[in-house]
């Protein structure tokens, strides 16, 4: 339903061709204060109790009646400033703006000919809990109050913040029970203030509009705990009908359905290939802009669920694009699922966009075995929110799936991130003990400075056994080598043979750096034709593997700082509790789907559970929108060729589903900053 602006004499309406002439249109505040200035600079009455004009939840005013001063600037987009309040209205009384017929019931806009004393109009919001006010002249002032209809429907609004009224009444409802956020509360109310709240419009999912799946879908994103209790009293449907909902065609924002019939097609072909997979969630930084989409006769820019642009006035902007990509564990095939425009990404809302996700793969048929997201606080949060519990002693590597209670579903972190945090405390805390050793960051420190002296050549035909001569010995590292790796380590070592004093007590940090170099490789196999750690995980290196895991585990849980406080128990825990959490998960995929005969694995590729197919897919989006952080429309114009380019591509001969899944590249880009020489 469009609408049109409330004051007396303007025609303006909520519309593509005024937004093309740059109006925008604003909804009456929620607080009381400034809602009544408001009302009183409309000066409108009501056509039928001739008294002050109410405005409804959805009124709203045109960009027309307010001066130049009172917005400010965010680039292309306006915003009204904090207590901005309209002053410019050109209505004149005359006797065409009256009434013709008295009789009539149409309720016209009337302006308010005589201004309603202070006693009787709206004024600001009392708080009856101040000290000092007695019952009795509460009782007084609640008798004023009921005398007038203006104030009355206010303190209707105060007094009964349970009524079910309309949206405003039920949101507020659910933030006083704590199960929304204020942000997502105010969103909600302000996209949503005039959404139509009977009964009958909510009963059959035929029948709701695209405004109310809007709601019903954003608020369940939102708040999941939310949704279910308003389920109780409304018949809002099940969570799993949203997928259908959030799905949308064209690449624009939401599950792309191009993607999944494609799949689907591969599934219903019997191709084992796509029988399993595991599932990458990562985000992309955009540039919050507006832009004018002729196309869709829309401003694109907002946030964006896959049901349609959250545009209203106080909606905010898009700051980030979450990117959610399938990824082969049997056969060599990505596919980016969908995408969706959010302002700042919580981990309840990556968790509920994960379980979307997994609901309609398991629609058409596809496994998920595994969850893998970067190594941030926001991954903690989405861990937790789904189920993860990150406990040494009592961890929980799995969660449930959201619509079976049999299928458990691994987590796991990036392991490229893990490392990063892990160099990092590591310099952070300069020093780290584990079991009677510890690891000196100085030692890395003085082994680059080696390097810039020159005094150290690199080869690779050096073998650390002929140190006979040492003058013809070159060691394995250059600037190049990663901080964890067996050439770093090898260097180490060979300077403290060597004799030099700096290095003399380098042992532990010889041990920790090829411990973590050694859960990498782990971590990040790609070929199914490699040997010991390096090897798929099957029933031939297993043992080996377990038994690095289980050695990881005694050394990152004695591990203590400078101070001698526990590595786990600081802000700096994540890194390792990470490899602790993956090796977890690692050894759960194995008893549930290796080792027994009836599944389809023989051997399973670390590989596919690393985010270097997603960083690879969205630095190529990047690079389309000349590589910086992309305004919501150049994303989008990015992401819809790539996937006429690569996606929609059939009979490719690697049964790839976008791109090239040779991430080699990608993965040695990703760990620039963890060389040597940063």
């Amino acid at each position: 339903m469009t609408r049109s602006c409330s004051a007396l004499g303007c025609s303006a309406r909520d519309n593509g061709r005024s937004r093309e002439r740059g109006i925008s249109f604003h909804q009456f505040p929620i607080d009381a204060i400034q809602r009544n200035k408001w009302i009183h600079a409309v000066n409108r009455a009501d056509p039928k109790s001739k008294k002050v004009w109410i405005p409804g939840p959805g009124a709203i005013l045109c960009s027309k009646h307010f001066s130049e001063t009172d917005f400010e600037s965010y680039g292309m987009r306006r915003k009204l400033r904090k207590g901005a309040v309209p002053s410019l209205f050109q209505y004149k009384e005359s006797p065409s703006t009256r009434p013709r017929n008295r009789t009539s019931k149409k309720a016209l806009k009337q302006p308010l000919l005589t201004h309603v004393p202070d006693k009787e109009a709206i004024t600001e919001d009392h708080n009856y809990s101040l000290k000092g006010v007695t019952a009795a002249e509460q009782q007084t002032e609640m008798k004023e109050i009921l005398q007038s209809p203006t104030r009355k429907c206010l303190a209707t609004q105060r007094c009964l913040p349970h009524q079910k009224g309309n949206v405003i009444n039920v949101i507020s409802e659910l933030t006083e029970k704590q199960l929304l956020s204020e942000e997502a509360a105010n969103l909600l109310k302000a996209q949503f203030s005039d959404l139509p709240w009977g009964l009958p419009s909510w009963r059959q999912m035929a029948k709701y509009s695209a405004e109310m799946r809007q709601f019903a879908c954003t608020l369940h994103i939102y708040s999941s705990k939310a949704y279910d209790y308003l389920r109780k009293t409304f018949p809002l449907p099940h969570p799993s009908s949203l997928t259908t909902w959030l799905s949308s065609d064209d690449a624009n924002p939401g599950f792309s359905n191009s993607i999944f019939s494609r799949l689907q097609e591969k599934v219903e072909k019997g191709e084992q290939a796509y029988q399993y997979c595991s599932l990458l969630v990562d985000g992309l930084a955009l540039r919050k802009q507006l832009d004018w989409d002729p196309r869709i006769q829309h401003l694109t820019g907002f946030m964006d669920l896959g049901v349609g642009v959250l545009d209203a006035d106080e909606a905010p902007q898009a700051s980030e694009a979450i990117v959610l990509m399938a990824v082969g564990v049997l056969g060599r095939w990505t596919a980016p699922v969908g995408y969706f425009f959010v302002n700042g990404a919580t981990g309840h809302m990556l968790a509920q966009l994960l379980h979307q996700a997994i609901n309609k793969l398991s629609n058409i048929g596809i496994v998920v075995l595994s969850v893998t997201s970067a190594a941030s606080a926001h991954g903690m949060e989405t861990a937790k929110a789904l189920g993860v519990r990150m406990d040494v002693d009592n961890m929980r590597c799995t969660f449930q799936h959201p619509h079976s209670s049999t299928h458990q579903i691994a987590y796991f972190f990036d392991t490229c991130h893990l490392l990063q945090l892990i160099r990092n405390a590591f310099q952070c805390f300069h020093r780290i003990e584990h079991t009677c050793e510890t690891a000196h960051w100085q030692h890395i420190v003085d082994l680059a400075a080696l390097q810039e002296k020159r005094l150290l050549r690199t080869s690779s035909s050096c073998l650390l056994g002929s140190l006979t001569n040492r003058e013809s010995c070159y060691l394995k590292v250059n600037y190049a080598a990663q901080l964890f790796s067996d050439g770093v380590a090898s260097a180490l070592q060979w300077l403290q043979l060597s004799g030099l004093s700096s290095f003399q007590n380098c042992k532990g940090t010889i041990r920790l750096v090829r411990l973590v170099s050694s859960l990498s490789d782990i971590f990040h196999v790609r070929s199914p034709y490699g040997k010991g750690l390096k090897g798929p995980l099957s029933p031939k290196n297993y043992a080996k593997i377990n038994c690095l895991l289980t050695e990881a585990k005694s050394i990152f849980v004695t591990l203590t700082d400078a101070t001698g406080r526990c590595v786990l128990k600081s802000k700096r825990k994540l890194g390792f509790l990470g490899f602790l959490l993956n090796a977890e998960s690692l050894k759960w995929l194995y008893v549930n789907y290796i080792l027994p005969e009836s599944t389809a694995f023989c051997c399973l590729l670390t590989h596919a559970f690393s985010l270097d197919h997603l960083e690879q897919f969205l630095g190529t989006l990047k690079q389309a929108c000349a590589g910086s952080n992309p305004t919501c429309t150049m994303f989008q114009a990015a992401y819809r060729q790539l996937l006429t380019r690569d996606s929609l591509r059939r009979g490719s001969q690697e049964n790839n589903l976008v791109g090239d899944t040779s991430t080699l590249d990608a993965s040695l880009l990703r760990r620039k900053n963890l060389t040597l020489h940063k």
